[in-house]
This record gives C-alpha cells, structure tokens and sequence, in this order.
C-alpha cells in the first residue's frame, strides 16, 4: 500500500522537476547532457513501535562514470535529507521532519506523511540537486555530500573517474580545512578524543592525498591516463545501455 501511495504523490510533486519513476529501481530519476542521474526515494527503518512503520526519504546524484548504475551502486551515492540539512550548516530545522513514523492502519496519516516528506525534500535537498548542471558542478556537490566515492582515482574505485572527464584539478584543501574546523569543535566540545595533530593527519591522507594526489599521479602517468579515460567511456556506454534497459529515456 505504502509503495503505490508514494508513488501515486511523489509521481505529480515531481513531474515539474522533471523526474519519473523507475519501476526497476524504484527511484524516481532524472538524466542530465547524458552524464548525469538524479534519483529519488525512500527507505524503511525501524519504527521501534508495534503497528507502525517510518520512512525516511533519500536521494543524490550520480555520474555514468560510476562503476555501475545497478541498485547497489546507486544506493552508495544515497543521502538522507538531514545530512543535507547538517552539511548546509543550517542546523535543526524544527518545522521540518526528516523521519515520518505512521500507523499501519491509518491511510491517512501515511497519505498526510507522504506529503511533508516532500515538503522537506524540496526544503532542503532539491535546492542543492538544482545547482548540479555539469560535471564542475557535480564534483562541487560531490565534495560536500558524497565526497567518498571520489577517492582513488588511480584504482578507478568507484566515481572517480569523473574527476579525469571533467579535467579536474581542484587541490581539495577546502574540503580538508572545512573538516579540520569540524573536528577541531568536537574537540573543543569535548565528543572527540585522541590526538588531535594525529585525526589532521588521517584527514589530509583520506582528503587530499586519496583524492587530489591519487588523481595526479593518473596525469601524470600517460598510460593510465589513457587507460583512464577508456574505462570511463567504457562505464559510461555500460551505464547507458543498463538505464535504458531499464526503461530510463537517455
């Protein structure tokens, strides 16, 4: 019951935004300049009472450069709403639910539920999807809400190779000091323990060396910057022919 209601709501929220149901994916999507999917959807979590259920929705976007555009690869790049709302620094939104807890029996209550899910997607996360509109953009997003699956470029691990496409050269140390300034207040609050020099250390390792610095060494290794830019077109053709299979006009 619950699947058919959202996707009877969120089939009209989200026609104006361009988006339309997978049925293969159970996401709703959205395909950008042939690179680039958007996705939309929900998942159940422990509702911790008898007799109800609760949802949270989550949603993100992707390149056809990934790995693979399977269900399980999507779902790596999933975001729930409040990280967007925790990632924009905006702190808690009191007016606003990120988890909808409903009763089993009562269709209204979901079906009333259901609407300020999307209430809050359109707060807090369609705003930041609607300024993806290139690759540039997209690896900006990246940087701030999903920014591990474009570590290790040199492997090819995941989204990667999206960084080679798009002819990136960012050094990520905006990146690095906006996470030293977070851990550096848990510090300071006292939720963080250890040593601190030692925590800077592992997030420059994890930031800059496994992002900026595995990416350079594909620059500067003509061979495997070939190889690069060949599996990525390779993904991409591979990627495309699945959403097409799976209905997705691309």
């Amino acid at each position: 019951m619950f699947k058919k209601e959202f996707k009877n709501a969120f089939m009209k929220l989200l026609k104006p935004y361009g988006y339309v149901y997978c049925s293969k994916l159970n996401y709703f999507v959205k395909v950008l300049n042939s690179e680039l999917l958007f996705f939309i959807g929900y998942w159940f979590q422990p509702s911790g009472n008898p007799g109800y259920r609760c949802f949270t929705i989550v949603c993100g976007c992707t390149s056809l450069y990934f790995t693979s555009l399977e269900k399980d690869g999507i779902e790596m790049c999933e975001c729930r709403l409040h990280e967007f709302d925790i990632m924009n620094e905006q702190g808690d939104r009191y007016d606003l639910q990120y988890d909808f807890l409903f009763r089993i029996d009562d269709k209204e209550e979901m079906k009333n539920l259901i609407a300020e899910s999307f209430v809050s997607l359109k707060t807090v996360a369609l705003p930041v999807l609607g300024k993806i509109v290139d690759l540039k953009s997209y690896i900006e997003y990246k940087k701030k809400y999903d920014i591990g699956t474009i570590r290790l470029c040199e492997r090819f691990l995941f989204d990667s190779l999206v960084l080679i496409k798009a002819d990136n050269h960012d050094d990520f140390l905006d990146v690095y000091n906006a996470a030293v300034d977070r851990l550096k207040e848990l510090y300071d609050k006292g939720i963080a323990g250890g040593d601190f020099e030692e925590e800077k250390s592992k997030t420059y390792r994890g930031v800059v060396e496994r992002i900026a610095g595995s990416r350079d060494k594909v620059y500067a290794d003509p061979e495997l910057y070939k190889k690069a830019l060949e599996e990525a077109d390779r993904r991409k053709k591979a990627n495309t022919e699945l959403l097409r299979s799976y209905g997705i006009d691309i």
